[in-house]
């Protein structure tokens, strides 16, 4: 009677007002960021990106080439292609990894990886294949935060595309 257990340095009722704190606040930053899973956060984080790699690489009529045969269309005929695959998310929206590709070469062709990887040398420098190579074997911890981080900062280089006469 009257013993208080200590845990920590804490009494039962401190150590559970702390564990009810930490929980409320990873309520409130999980209702910030929003209740989206995660596999529709990564779905829309890929829709914007998908647009920002080929219009970003459009010309002032809406024009890109595709970077592996060279085909030239409007930007919303074109795909983001990716060097290393999507499945490796460390780098499925890294902008070195992507570039526009038309259906041929980026579904039809597999990818056409030789002559993207002579795209990626040949624009960033020799070796930056080999540098993505590496870097996809790095951990990534895919989060709800950071997801919407890079949703809002891929929204907002679309805003500028868009104003940008």
């Amino acid at each position: 009677r009257g013993l208080i257990v200590v845990k920590a340095g804490l009494c039962d009722r401190c150590n559970y007002t702390i564990k009810q704190e930490r929980k409320a606040d990873k309520q409130i930053a999980q209702q910030q960021v929003g209740s989206k899973p995660l596999k529709a956060l990564v779905s829309l984080l890929d829709l914007l990106f998908s647009g920002y790699r080929r219009k970003s690489a459009a010309d002032e009529h809406g024009i890109c080439t595709c970077v592996t045969c060279g085909v030239r269309r409007n930007w919303k005929f074109m795909q983001c292609g990716h060097y290393i695959t999507r499945e490796e998310y460390i780098i499925r929206w890294d902008e070195i990894n992507t570039a526009p590709q038309c259906k041929t070469c980026n579904v039809d062709r597999g990818g056409e990886s030789e002559k993207f990887r002579a795209y990626i040398d040949s624009t960033y420098g020799m070796g930056t294949s080999e540098e993505l190579k590496h870097r996809r074997h790095e951990f990534y911890d895919l989060n709800r935060v950071d997801l919407q981080e890079k949703i809002d900062e891929i929204k907002g280089k679309l805003l500028q595309l868009i104003h940008v006469p």
